[in-house]
């Protein structure tokens, strides 16, 4: 009996900690930012200050963008998945997986919207989208 009762509390201590354990929340978060200047044709790299980066400008001869993000949650070292949309009228409004590098190349003119999103291994998304504009300019012909 005794033993039966020990064992109940153990349980129940358990069971209580499992309440306790709150799933942690993060963020996703780039580590470089890739590009090429429309005006200089040379590769930009951006490594600080990323969360302020809203909106690119690309080049329409060679257009290059690169994003780029850790494989592992720095706070809680789980795996990170990650998932981008681009809204646009010519490409499908859907959520597609990427490793821990995006890149975008040769895209047609016209505006686009970057949505990324990260899942941790308990299946948790990301507390936050990272939203890029990004405008690629037609050709002058067609101005």
């Amino acid at each position: 009996m005794k033993l039966q009762q020990g064992l109940s509390y153990i349980f129940l201590f358990f069971i209580g900690s499992l309440f306790i354990v709150k799933a942690q929340s993060f963020s996703v978060l780039s580590d470089r930012i890739e590009y090429i200047c429309p005006d200089t044709h040379e590769l930009i790299t951006i490594t600080e200050d990323l969360e302020s980066v809203k909106s690119l400008y690309l080049s329409r001869v060679d257009n290059y963008f690169a994003i780029h993000f850790p494989e592992k949650d720095s706070v809680t070292g789980q795996t990170l998945d990650y998932f981008f949309k681009l809204h646009t009228s010519k490409v499908p409004d859907e959520w597609l997986s990427f490793e821990e590098e995006l890149r975008l190349v040769g895209l047609e003119d016209g505006d686009y919207t970057l949505l990324i999103m990260a899942r941790n291994e308990s299946g948790q998304e990301s507390q936050n989208i990272i939203e890029l504009e990004m405008d690629v300019p037609p050709p002058y012909w067609r101005t």
